[in-house]
């Protein structure tokens, strides 16, 4: 027994092989939610998704993804709808349930409980759009501050800036350096105490 996206791949396969139907889709037996022309089923970059018929006037869409969102027990703050959690191409993510009448999504920070060196706030670990992760102040944009490298709650032995951080290098050693730039400090670290399986919660720790 084929199942349904086995079935789904097959038309769409047929579909692209007549004249004018790959560009409009296979017509399905349901309606567009916000003008109330029928859906079409198309085949993009990310997967099967169903449009609007009546694109590029209607920008309707919706995902065919078979990873179902899961529901939370929080509401949006734009449009008061169920908050639901999603899986995209770099992770987890917060999104509203109304998409896509409500594009809102929550920027999900893990803060490290580290203070920041320029201001009152807290060191977040963020993630760039593209996945990326890199180090922020939870005050942001009143504060700047931002690294790529990994911040350590221990005091420079040189200089007694409350900051240091892990330079995480593929090839070569790894080290700690100091975050104040007139302060030189560099210690190099065993790369097992930053990948080890059994990693100490203090680097530098016996």
């Amino acid at each position: 027994i084929k199942s349904y996206n086995e079935l789904l791949d097959e038309d769409l396969k047929k579909a692209s092989q007549k004249e004018g139907v790959k560009s409009k889709g296979i017509p399905s037996e349901e309606k567009c939610p916000e003008c109330g022309r029928p859906l079409v089923i198309k085949s993009g970059k990310y997967g099967k998704f169903k449009a609007c018929s009546g694109f590029p006037e209607c920008r309707y869409k919706k995902s065919l993804n078979t990873k179902e969102a899961k529901p939370l027990d929080e509401k949006c703050p734009e449009c008061g709808s169920q908050l639901v959690l999603r899986q995209g191409r770099y992770g987890s993510f917060i999104a509203c349930s109304n998409y896509p009448r409500c594009k809102y999504i929550k920027k999900e920070n893990k803060d490290t409980g580290i203070g920041c060196p320029e201001c009152s706030g807290t060191i977040v670990m963020k993630k760039t759009k593209k996945g990326k992760v890199f180090y922020g102040c939870s005050n942001f944009p009143k504060c700047r501050f931002a690294s790529w490298d990994e911040p350590v709650s221990r005091p420079c032995p040189k200089c007694g800036r409350v900051l240091v951080f892990r330079k995480n290098l593929i090839k070569g050693k790894s080290y700690l350096y100091c975050g104040n730039k007139d302060c030189d400090y560099k210690e190099f670290i065993d790369r097992e105490k930053i990948w080890g399986k059994k990693r100490n919660k203090e680097v530098g720790a016996d």
